[in-house]
């Protein structure tokens, strides 16, 4: 039995709203975002708690947190 092909991909949400992000990360043919933020707060309208999953299943888009994954607040102070 063959192994699935699994790409790996890195992307941020700067100078883009949801829609545009999500129509980028269609265009790559991604199929599953993993959020690494700590604290899924974002200044930016719509990437905010539970906004970016919500807009992500709406195109089709799993979405995954992994706030353990994050960067802890004294690093971020740095």
């Amino acid at each position: 039995m063959a192994t699935p092909k699994v790409s790996l991909m890195a992307i941020g949400y700067q100078g883009l709203v949801p829609l545009e992000f999500c129509s980028l990360l269609r265009k790559s043919g991604v199929q599953r975002v993993a959020d690494v933020r700590q604290l899924p707060l974002s200044r930016k309208s719509g990437f905010s708690k539970t906004e970016p999953a919500a807009t992500l299943k709406a195109n089709g888009i799993e979405y995954v947190g992994f706030p353990k994954l994050g960067t802890p607040p004294a690093m971020r102070d740095r």
